[in-house]
């Protein structure tokens, strides 16, 4: 991925490197627009559609389609599958809808990017409705080295719960936890 700094000057250390992304650095440019719960995406020339909101979901769609490209499929058969895709277990999952109709999503993102990028495609999802994040906090020393990272990743929520506590996030009943906070 050329968008992400950790992955800066692989090529120079691996034989064989693709990269992809929004940057103009990229061998395999992506120019990606969410709209709702979809998000299409140009990757060399082609237009591509994945039924999941967020540019971040172009970028990790892009690296499917490169690689499936690596592996012999054609352009056809990935906009057919990406059409298809039915998402990840715990990625922008849609659990129904509460209290005034407010629609209810659940995402397992837990790193500061990972967090915004969630947050940040959620935004025009929600539409008028409030955005609220619920974030397990968990007892990790990582969290005290990056709490300006974390804070900041929360930009895009109207509202934020921190819940902090020796349980995880799968001990307690999602659905009820959800309806407690709206």
């Amino acid at each position: 991925n050329a968008d992400d700094p950790r992955t800066a000057g692989l090529e120079r250390t691996v034989r064989a490197v693709s990269t992809f992304g929004l940057s103009l650095d990229a061998n395999h440019q992506v120019t990606a627009a969410s709209s709702g719960t979809k998000t299409s995406f140009s990757l060399n020339d082609h237009l591509f559609v994945v039924p999941l909101p967020g540019v971040h979901q172009a970028r990790n769609a892009a690296a499917v389609v490169l690689l499936a490209s690596h592996l012999g499929i054609g352009n056809a058969a990935a906009t057919k599958a990406m059409a298809a895709f039915p998402g990840v277990f715990q990625r922008f999952h849609f659990l129904g809808r509460l209290r005034g109709d407010n629609p209810v999503w659940y995402d397992f993102a837990h790193f500061p990017e990972a967090i915004a990028a969630a947050l940040q495609a959620a935004r025009p999802v929600v539409g008028e409705h409030r955005l609220v994040a619920v974030y397990h906090m968990g007892v990790s020393e990582f969290w005290r080295q990056r709490v300006i990272e974390l804070a900041r990743a929360f930009d895009h929520a109207d509202h934020v719960v921190l819940v902090h506590d020796q349980r995880t996030p799968f001990t307690e009943k999602l659905a009820r936890m959800v309806a407690d906070v709206i």
